[in-house]
């Protein structure tokens, strides 16, 4: 199914092109992404730096700023605001999973399990979350919104690999298999975020 909507999707953005309102939608949705990994990499940021975890978490929080950064202003945001209405109950799963799971910043990112968690949806939010296939490919290369795009997603790999070393080694106190469960339950959270953001920006 996820791999139609991408068909969908990019069919839409072929007979549009990159508009404020495509431009807007995809931004949201990666936004909320960072912002979201950069609660949780913010409490990393409160604790000491005793190993290479805290060192590489540290780096990537730094990235992902950089990356909000760089949408906030090359996007051209549209000025209709029923995009960001409709955008809230689309995001809402993964805003809600942070408030519920994690509350502020730093009470229970530290803790083992949390902290864990917190790596999950942060792996997920990377892995999941991909516009590049989207764009079509007659889009300019040269594009300042296109070209922002493939930078980001590819420091995305480049900080997946991190994430994978860590969901290995991190948190050693808990069973593998409630590792795997915590892994699966943001995987699919996600991932059903990102098939509803799909067909949201087929109506672009």
């Amino acid at each position: 199914m996820a791999l139609e909507l991408f068909d969908t999707a990019r069919d839409a953005l072929r007979q549009t092109g990159l508009t404020p309102t495509a431009q807007s939608k995809i931004s949201l949705m990666m936004m909320t992404a960072k912002n979201v990994n950069v609660l949780f990499l913010s409490a990393v940021e409160f604790m000491p730096f005793v190993g290479p975890e805290q060192q590489l978490l540290h780096a990537q929080y730094f990235q992902e700023m950089e990356s909000i950064l760089l949408l906030s202003k090359v996007t051209r945001w549209a000025a209709d605001p029923r995009i960001y209405m409709e955008a809230v109950p689309i995001m809402a799963p993964i805003w809600n999973e942070w408030r519920l799971r994690y509350g502020m910043p730093g009470i229970r990112a530290i803790d083992p399990k949390g902290f864990y968690q917190g790596l999950a949806l942060g792996h997920a939010l990377l892995s999941k979350i991909r516009i590049v296939p989207v764009i079509p490919l007659e889009t300019d290369a040269v594009d300042p919104y296109a070209m922002a795009l493939r930078r980001i997603e590819q420091d995305n790999g480049r900080m997946i690999q991190s994430q994978i070393t860590l969901l290995r080694t991190t948190a050693p106190s808990l069973p593998e298999e409630e590792r795997d469960v915590l892994i699966e339950e943001k995987q699919e959270l996600v991932s059903g975020v990102f098939n509803q953001f799909l067909q949201w920006l087929a109506k672009s």
